[in-house]
């Protein structure tokens, strides 16, 4: 194959895969920017809240950061970079570089984090029930092994093997001159369990919190009845949206044509979506405590019990009564 059909070629990956790169980069932005402002607006409501929860909220909004970033680099090396004549045959060393590789290992953690934010919130209204936190710990963390390994194994493939690498996609210039795109079978065995257990957790996530908070629902006083139905609704909604949204992951990652990294549009937004989703929650707390406000009576004592319906922290502005809520 002449040299002038291998530049044609280089230069028509470059184009599909930049496309799904365009695409994925201008909401992954908005992302980041509603999740900086979510912060703002957290850190300035929820001052009294535990420093370790705010190390929490600080430790992911820097993971999503690190996450946009990354993905920004790899936008301009893809697209811009290595149009450039001289840069034609750059493109499969993206994988070492180290914007996109800290950016991918942060997208395998930052779901983690919110995952596991959200498990010690379903031990706590469980009642501590062992078995189901041991279901949501071996899910977590095996989403966690199995995507990390993923990328350490195509960092070993590029270092030991001296193939080249593009994201997930395994890059070759064999002997004729002709780009064979290889999709890796463990790369893809590996990533899909990642995928597949993280849909489990959030689906077991989403039940248990709207089963326990159904049960607080039920036998809690009528002014917070509804309060507690709004949490099992935004339990609800927010396991759906990142369960679907993982879904969608496994399904461009499995069926799309791998020429065009399709995949890569929905993988970009991944920790936007679940940093996203825990700032909506935390967030939701004023206005739920201002309800609460409305309807509890002003000639109830001080020895009433604190706002801990949800799992989360103490708010001490609202009281409830002894007999509301069960510990």
């Amino acid at each position: 194959m002449s040299e002038l059909m291998l530049l044609e070629e280089l230069l028509v990956s470059l184009t599909q895969g930049g496309q799904s790169v365009l695409i994925g980069i201008p909401v992954l932005a908005v992302m980041w920017a509603i999740g900086v402002s979510q912060t703002h607006r957290y850190y300035k409501t929820y001052r009294e809240d535990p420093m370790l929860l705010k190390y929490f909220v600080g430790s992911c909004l820097i993971m999503s950061t690190i996450i946009f970033s990354g993905f920004c680099f790899a936008f301009y090396y893809w697209v811009i970079y290595c149009r450039l004549p001289s840069h034609y045959t750059a493109l499969p060393a993206i994988i070492v570089t180290p914007g996109l590789a800290l950016s991918c290992y942060t997208t395998v953690f930052l779901p983690v984090a919110v995952q596991s934010f959200y498990a010690l919130r379903v031990w706590v209204l469980s009642g501590k029930n062992t078995y189901l936190a041991l279901i949501l710990i071996i899910t977590t963390l095996t989403s966690a092994v199995t995507g990390v390994s993923a990328y350490c194994f195509r960092l070993i493939i590029q270092i030991v093997t001296k193939h080249f690498a593009t994201s997930i996609v395994l890059v070759r210039l064999d002997v004729g001159g002709s780009v064979i795109i290889i999709y890796d079978h463990f790369c893809r065995v590996v990533q899909t369990i990642s995928f597949a257990c993280s849909v489990a957790c959030d689906i077991t996530i989403s039940l248990s919190l709207a089963f326990f908070l159904n049960r607080r629902k039920k036998e809690g006083i009528k002014s917070t009845q509804s309060a507690v139905l709004r949490l099992m609704l935004y339990a609800l909604n927010i396991g759906l949206i990142t369960s679907i949204f993982t879904l969608v992951n496994v399904v461009t990652w499995r069926t799309t044509s791998p020429e065009r990294f399709t995949w890569v549009i929905f993988y970009s937004w991944t920790g936007g979506i679940y940093f996203n989703s825990v700032l909506v929650s935390l967030n939701a707390r004023a206005s739920i405590r201002s309800r609460l406000n409305a309807h509890i009576p002003t000639t109830l004592g001080r020895s009433l019990l604190v706002f801990d319906i949800d799992g989360t922290t103490p708010d001490d502005d609202i009281q409830l009564e002894l007999s509301s809520i069960p510990l």
